[in-house]
């Protein structure tokens, strides 16, 4: 009797280790806008490659709005303006209905770098689907729909919400904290270097 009590309570230890390993996994929040240059080549030169290497070790949080300015409110209505114009809102809403259609973290990563290589990001959506053989038509609903429209506000809202707040696209967050010294050290590092840095994966 008392070894299967001790043995219930390593098994509690054990699932209690494996939650909070689970749990440790760090989030990259990045905070950025469809049509930025230097956004899309954060996605393109940096998310997607360490992924493909690290890719177990991370998650990433994609959250397409930047610089736009919003106008009103979700109850009584609103307009939002894209620092790159009205294609950069069509971008932006297209990636945020993606993220928010497609769960699993390594498709996302896949398209949101597909889309980021396009000359046109806005309209890269259903080719890059496509090459992955998923189905476009819930994101086409949802960026062509009032659910695109709310994602995108949402997305102002998380991204306005940040304290300290964001100062430069992309932003960076880990595990939602962000600030000059995330920012420099991602800068100086590489999200390469800052993982291997600052996390004990390498």
């Amino acid at each position: 009797e008392l070894l299967k009590i001790k043995l219930r309570v390593m098994l509690k230890f054990l699932i209690l280790t494996g939650l909070s390993v689970v749990s440790s996994k760090p989030t990259l929040g990045l905070y950025y806008e469809s049509l930025d240059p230097y956004s899309r080549q954060f996605i393109r030169e940096e998310v997607w490659p360490v992924y493909q290497q690290l890719g177990d070790n991370f998650d990433v949080k994609f959250v397409a709005y930047g610089n736009a300015v919003t106008s009103g409110s979700l109850e009584s209505g609103f307009s939002i303006s894209c620092q790159h114009g009205e294609r950069e809102c069509t971008g932006n809403i297209v990636q945020a209905c993606t993220v928010n259609h497609v769960p699993e973290m390594w498709n996302q990563i896949y398209l949101l770098n597909c889309m980021a290589s396009d000359s046109s990001p806005d309209k890269a959506g259903p080719g890059c689907f496509s090459q992955l053989g998923l189905d476009y038509s819930s994101v086409q609903s949802c960026a062509e729909g009032e659910e695109g429209q709310r994602l995108h506000f949402q997305n102002g809202e998380e991204h306005n919400g940040l304290n300290p707040g964001a100062w430069a696209v992309p932003w960076f967050t880990w595990d939602g904290v962000g600030d000059d010294e995330v920012i420099d050290g991602m800068d100086a590092l590489g999200l390469a270097g800052y993982l291997c840095a600052n996390y004990d994966i390498c």
